[in-house]
């Protein structure tokens, strides 16, 4: 699972660079 994880904030990072900050709404989504 560790490793699913790791991609998945490398991808968020990846978004975020496109898309702008969103990290905040993907954690209050997530949550």
């Amino acid at each position: 699972m560790a490793q699913s994880l790791a991609e998945v904030a490398l991808r968020v990072r990846e978004y975020d660079e496109l898309y702008g900050n969103r990290w905040d709404l993907l954690q209050a989504a997530a949550a």
